[in-house]
């Protein structure tokens, strides 16, 4: 089984509990075509303003601010995002298992399983990362804290341990994220190297991008070092700075101290991402404020297969898991009522017994009823018994490929009119 996690730091892809891409969430329009992961990072400081990174932050249809391509939508750039992924991972029909954050909500997994749907992903369920990434944690008073880092956010979530694992609260924290973090990391880089060298990496696109290009390790080694020399070649010179760890952390410190009262307020065991170990000296700090347990990074997938048997669903179904019976057989009532079938373009949804639609999917993009003009034979109105549509031809029309009759529509049911098809969905917040 494939599973894909969510971050907008980058996006992981697993076979099993094998590493196949962990590609940055970053596109750069090039040609009026888009590069997508580290093919766009390797761009992103020549080409700054072309340079996308907020399509998975703010994941809708609303007009991009600046023309990009063939792309009106941060939807849009998602697609060619995941279309290109999936294209480099190879097999992108696979049954995958989708792991989003706790504050992804119904409205962006909406679009976001109608992409995958249009991307070819057969998509086997959809779990909270959070959930997923802090079972096999038993604290003894049954509450956990998780703490994330995205590219623009600080996430704290809360869950609860009572038979089953469950998400109680999920806040953002008042500190910025990993970009932030990387902007400040090249700022004091370069002012140290203009101080030391009277070279400023960042009067030229090309040495600033060599900089970003060796930020990753440079980081790496600071969290086993307390210095580490940086060089950046310029014309014929070679240019030589010590970076300090102890420096670093001051740059960073409403990050660490934002994370630092995290783990001091929390009631019991806090579980860190594993990308917090991408700040050094961060975890060291955070186990001297309470009590810390440091996720590996395949630790997700690992339990993801795990549980697989709470986990994975039908494909024409598949069902958003936000809590787990840890101690349960494969058929369990772990799975949250909210269907993540109830955003994909798939029959009636047997997990939910159908219910009354919230929205309407055609092409993968996922509108609300009340705003839905469908083609001119039909009209839909709502009435006591719900949604209603009304025939206005003589021409047969299909729903669920039988001739439409009068009746309430219900989560799951396809219209065919127009050479289209508009499948009926329940879209929840997620809260």
């Amino acid at each position: 089984m494939r599973i894909l996690e969510l971050n907008d730091i980058a996006l992981r892809l697993f076979d099993n509990e094998t590493l196949v891409l962990d590609s940055p969430a970053l596109a750069v329009l090039q040609n009026n075509e888009f590069l997508t992961g580290d093919a766009a990072r390797r761009q992103a400081r020549l080409n700054p303003r072309v340079t996308f990174d907020q399509f998975w932050e703010h994941l809708d249809q609303q007009a991009l601010n600046r023309p990009a391509g063939r792309a009106r939508s941060h939807a849009d750039i998602a697609w060619f995002y995941l279309q290109q992924l999936l294209a480099t991972a190879g097999n992108p029909e696979a049954e995958t298992l989708l792991l989003v954050p706790e504050q992804f909500g119904g409205q962006r997994l909406a679009l976001l399983l109608g992409i995958a749907q249009s991307c070819g992903v057969s998509v086997a369920g959809v779990a909270e990362k959070s959930v997923v990434a802090c079972a096999g944690v038993t604290p003894s008073n049954g509450a956990l804290r998780y703490l994330d880092i995205t590219r623009h956010r600080l996430y704290c979530s809360d869950l609860v341990l009572d038979q089953r694992l469950a998400l109680n609260s999920a806040r953002e924290l008042n500190a910025p994220g990993w970009r932030w973090c990387e902007e400040q990391s090249i700022r004091q880089l370069s002012a140290q190297f203009l101080q030391e060298t009277r070279f400023d990496p960042l009067h030229e696109a090309a040495s600033e991008q060599r900089l970003y290009d060796r930020l990753p390790s440079l980081l790496a080694s600071l969290n086993t070092a307390d210095r580490v020399n940086v060089n950046l070649p310029a014309g014929q010179r070679d240019h030589r700075i010590d970076w300090h760890r102890d420096e670093l952390i001051k740059a960073l410190n409403d990050v660490y101290q934002s994370l630092e009262v995290a783990v001091e307020e929390a009631t019991g065991p806090v579980v860190l991402s594993h990308r917090l170990n991408l700040l050094p000296g961060l975890v060291d700090r955070l186990r001297q404020r309470g009590q810390c347990l440091l996720l590996d990074d395949s630790a997700v997938p690992r339990n993801a297969l795990a549980l697989q048997a709470q986990l994975v669903s039908e494909a024409s179904a598949p069902v958003w898991v936000k809590a787990l019976t840890l101690d349960a057989g494969p058929s369990t009532s772990s799975l949250s009522n909210d269907s993540a079938a109830s955003a994909s373009t798939n029959t009636a949804n047997t997990n939910n017994g159908g219910g009354s639609p919230t929205h309407i999917l055609c092409d993968g993009v996922a509108t609300p009823l009340s705003a839905t003009r469908l083609p001119a034979p039909v009209r839909a109105k709502r009435d006591t018994a719900g949604w209603v549509l009304q025939a206005n031809t003589a021409e047969p029309l299909l729903l669920n490929n039988r001739p439409l009759t009068q009746l309430p529509v219900q989560v799951g049911d396809r219209l065919q009119v127009a050479g289209c098809e508009y499948v009926f969905i329940r879209v929840s917040d997620g809260d």
